[in-house]
């Protein structure tokens, strides 16, 4: 996103998760701190940029490998122009099971400052079986009705 790369989250070679974020700076070639996740449910997370100032995370799961409660879709959202902690949400999901590594397309933007989302695909693992779900559109997400 402009002269940076953003990363948060993840797990470290023993699954451990990672609740840190660091942005690359491509002219400098330089790694610095920014803010990091505000839970446990950090393995698996998808980032994606909007509008060259925000990153939003969908997903994740914690270090047993489990994701959310069912029925809740959590989404967090960094404003990377005021550097202030992760804002989170949590929307109502639809799906019976939910967990990490969507693919995640923004389908439309409104006047409003909203946007609507297309979650895809995940990976949801529960005594080793693995699993494939659509997703619906997760839409009027702004600042307005994100909540601390």
């Amino acid at each position: 996103m402009g002269k940076y790369i953003y990363v948060a989250g993840g797990c470290d070679g023993q699954d451990y998760s990672l609740y840190s974020g660091e942005k690359f700076d491509l002219l400098k070639n330089k790694w610095s701190p920014t803010k990091s996740l505000p839970d446990g449910y950090s393995f698996g997370i998808t980032l994606i940029s909007i509008k060259n100032r925000f990153i939003y995370g969908f997903g994740g799961g914690n270090e047993q490998f489990n994701a959310l409660k069912k029925g809740v879709e959590r989404i967090m959202r960094l404003d990377t122009h005021k550097q202030k902690d992760w804002e989170c949400i949590q929307k109502k999901n639809p799906a019976k099971n939910h967990g990490w590594n969507y693919g995640v397309y923004p389908v439309s933007f409104h006047s409003t400052n909203t946007v609507d989302f297309l979650l895809f695909g995940s990976h949801y693992t529960k005594k080793s079986t693995s699993m494939c779900l659509v997703r619906t559109c997760l839409s009027d997400i702004s600042a307005t009705t994100i909540e601390r």
